[in-house]
């Protein structure tokens, strides 16, 4: 897919990013804001150590198993806290990034993009 395609593909999923404990793939909301994509955390939970610049991944996907369809976007780069008064004002507003998890979620994570990429596919008996 082109990175057009990608981008306009980017929708909700997870986050892969480097632990003490090993590598870990977290769900996340999350929106693509200016070129990056941006999720809430929690100062105190495992994704809160990405406000530090770290390499991470994001990975969106859809199964259509109805027509034997699928597609997967793949997001590379680079992490870091959002500090900026007016983008946290605007971001902590947007419905989009309403955390699952309980508790205060107010640390905002942007991901700068080093690469994105993505394929379709499709079922073979399809």
């Amino acid at each position: 897919m082109t990175p057009i395609e990608c981008t306009d593909l980017l929708e909700a999923r997870r986050v892969a990013f480097s632990t003490g404990d090993g590598l870990a793939v977290l769900p996340v909301s999350y929106v693509y804001w200016t070129g990056k994509v941006v999720f809430r955390t929690s100062a105190n939970g495992m994704l809160a150590g990405l406000a530090s610049r770290s390499a991470v991944a994001f990975e969106i996907d859809e199964l259509a198993a109805h027509d034997g369809t699928a597609w997967s976007v793949l997001v590379r780069g680079f992490s870091r806290e959002v500090r900026s008064a007016v983008p946290m004002v605007e971001l902590l507003r947007n419905p989009q990034l309403v955390p699952w998890g309980e508790g205060p979620r107010r640390l905002l994570i942007a991901i700068e993009p080093e690469s994105i990429s993505g394929r379709r596919l499709t079922a073979p008996d399809s």
